[in-house]
């Protein structure tokens, strides 16, 4: 409940999470967090082969560890830029004229 409380005070661009996580389970974590944040980036990273689970629970992405440091920015670049991008999409399509392509 302190991540989410965390979330909803500092509205972050991304949350990177594990499975294992000292008070709680990561994937409990992730579903709580899409369902109240649907359109937040989430990165689950961990050892254990969930990718499958990550994902279902409402992850954007997976990162097995042991990942290293630029592969772990890369793909925290690639989620944020593509919720920027799709923010910039909507906004110009609001704002086309119509009949304009």
């Amino acid at each position: 409940m302190e991540a989410e409380a965390a979330v909803d005070d500092h509205e972050p661009e991304l949350v990177i999470t594990a499975i294992l996580l000292p008070d709680e389970d990561g994937l409990a974590l992730t579903r709580r967090l899409r369902a109240s944040h649907p359109a937040l980036p989430i990165l689950v990273v961990s050892a254990l082969h969930a990718r499958n689970h990550a994902l279902q629970a409402g992850a954007n992405a997976f990162l097995s560890k042991p990942a290293a440091v630029s592969d772990l920015v890369a793909l925290a670049l690639k989620l944020t830029t593509r919720r920027d991008t799709a923010s910039v999409e909507s906004t110009s399509a609001r704002h086309a004229k119509p009949g304009a392509e």
